[in-house]
């Protein structure tokens, strides 16, 4: 068996950091693993990856692990977020690519409130994305609470997160999370 390690994305200031609160993720030279905390959001990233997988932006999944909450996705080793930092090879029209999908999923009613570049990787210079487990239906308060990194990003309506607000938020706010403003949805 390959050895897994945890994969992390970097931060503003160059710092190898975890890069989100409900799984871990592990990358060997082929595979993603997505271990997941609790059922909740293992099952609400399964309903967004559902969703989009007849997409060419969506991941290949591999196989489904509902006992241990893992998600095993096709990897690349070409995570945005790593090529951004290193200034390595990234297909000239990314960020043309990145609104195409995010219109996509808009025209689905499917508003990914979590835009980062680490939530986004590259396969023959196609941009893929990963992340979807805030995405779709509603999530309670009571469920995202304790993950909430902004509180001035996230919005609730009658206890449950308004995703389309949230995810307009985040494309406003878009400088604190990329080295540019660009996203135009």
């Amino acid at each position: 068996m390959k050895e897994l390690k945890l994969f992390q994305k970097y931060s503003d200031d160059g710092y190898l950091c975890k890069p989100n609160a409900v799984y871990d993720a592990y990358v060997d030279n082929d595979f993603y693993y997505m271990n997941f905390y609790e059922d909740y959001f293992f099952k609400r990233e399964l309903e967004g990856l559902n969703l989009i997988a007849n997409k060419l932006y969506s991941p290949e999944v591999i196989s489904v692990d509902e006992n241990n909450l893992i998600i095993k996705i096709k990897w690349y080793d070409s995570n945005l977020n790593h090529l951004l930092y290193k200034k390595e090879s990234i297909p000239d029209d990314w960020k043309e690519q990145i609104n195409s999908i995010l219109k996509d999923l808009i025209s689905m009613n499917i508003y990914k409130v979590n835009i980062y570049p680490h939530t986004f990787y590259v396969k023959e210079n196609k941009i893929k994305i990963l992340d979807l487990y805030a995405c779709s239906s509603r999530i309670h308060y009571d469920k995202i609470k304790d993950i909430i990194n902004d509180k001035n990003r996230f919005f609730f309506k009658n206890g449950f997160l308004h995703t389309k607000k949230t995810f307009e938020y985040t494309v406003k706010k878009q400088k604190e999370y990329w080295t540019e403003s660009f996203i135009k949805c």
